[in-house]
């Protein structure tokens, strides 16, 4: 025998209570004048304490916390952010700051975030050495992009292959 299947059964669905003809009774759905008092109260308190917050000494930075670098780019790191110290956490510029890092020699990348409620965490990647480049009596740590790292004493970092430079060469 063949077996049939029941047929699906249809359901009405009533038109929403509070439709007047082909309008719906908007007084249903809007809120009440206190609801929205409250509302704009609510947003204005929490804009205020932003405000609070950012311009204040609340949050000031009074630590920044550097860390992945060697003393030497953990110096460099520290006097280029030097000036974010007693500014507030909320009023740093994160990315700013990481492009003031990038643009530093020794760092190749860096990383901002606050540590509330009063540290900036640095995170650096520093530049790795992979060779010296020598001009008569003056010698650099160089990146393998060639970008120079920082000057160092002539006859040091003796683990690196040499580049000469003629003098004429900026």
């Amino acid at each position: 025998g063949s077996r049939r299947r029941p047929r699906a059964a249809s359901v009405v669905v009533p038109f929403p209570q509070g439709a007047v003809g082909d309008r719906l009774n908007l007084a249903r759905v809007t809120p009440s004048g206190r609801s929205l008092l409250l509302g704009f109260v609510l947003m204005a308190a929490v804009l205020l304490a932003y405000w609070g917050a950012r311009s204040t000494s609340v949050f000031a930075v009074e630590r920044v916390d550097v860390q992945g670098a060697p003393s030497a780019v953990e110096r460099d790191v520290r006097k280029a952010t030097r000036e974010t110290v007693g500014r507030s956490l909320l009023a740093v510029d994160a990315r700013a700051i990481e492009d003031a890092l990038r643009a530093l020699p020794s760092v190749a990348g860096a990383s901002v975030d606050r540590g509330f409620p009063h540290t900036l965490v640095i995170k650096v990647a520093p530049e790795r050495p992979v060779a010296v480049v020598r001009r008569g009596h003056e010698a650099w740590l160089s990146t393998g992009m060639g970008r120079l790292i920082r000057e160092i004493p002539v006859g040091s970092s003796r683990g690196f292959p040499r580049l000469w430079l003629k003098r004429e060469v900026a």
